[in-house]
């Protein structure tokens, strides 16, 4: 506890991962354990401004179905195979809960850089929520637009890799 490591380190999430990412850095500061230089977000409205009605779980199998096919992360040919969706479906609901059941509390900025990155097309990140971020952070902030939706990360790959090794290379020796 309390160690630095001999290597710098970031965290990277997206949509949800971004508030567990968020969560771990915060939980790093309160228990003196070693910080990341750095916190890369995507996909995902600051957590002070996250929606609290959004409870996709509870919904019946085939809205749920649906709802996944608005969000374009997962290819068709497995949202139309009704055996493999019935596997999948409980650790999606997992997920949709889990981001349903999150809980904001207040505390000081982050002492790290914190960097958000965002599709141009994604209905379920607005810019103020993107850029609320800011506020979560006493270091620099920055933020980054990409073609695509809610799964730019797949869409945009190539662009997206390319800024994620300009955001870590001040880190590395």
């Amino acid at each position: 506890q309390g160690t630095q490591h001999a290597e710098p380190f970031a965290f990277y999430g997206h949509s949800l991962g971004s508030l567990i990412a968020f969560e771990l850095v915060r939980h790093c500061r309160q228990h003196g354990l070693p910080m990341p230089a750095h916190l890369i977000v995507s996909g995902c409205n600051a957590p002070p401004l996250r929606e609290k009605s959004k409870r996709l779980h509870e919904l019946p199998d085939e809205q749920l179905i649906e709802k996944l096919r608005d969000y374009n992360g997962t290819p068709r040919e497995i949202l139309d195979n009704r055996d493999l969706m019935r596997l999948l479906l409980p650790v999606v609901r997992a997920d949709f809960a889990l981001g349903a059941d999150y809980h904001y509390e207040t505390e000081a900025p982050l002492p790290i850089p914190l960097t958000v990155l965002s599709g141009r097309d994604d209905k379920h990140v607005e810019v103020e929520g993107l850029r609320a971020w800011e506020k979560e952070t006493a270091a620099d902030f920055r933020e980054h637009w990409f073609d695509g939706d809610h799964f730019f990360i797949n869409e945009a790959r190539q662009q997206v890799l390319e800024c994620l090794t300009t955001e870590l290379r001040p880190y590395l020796r």
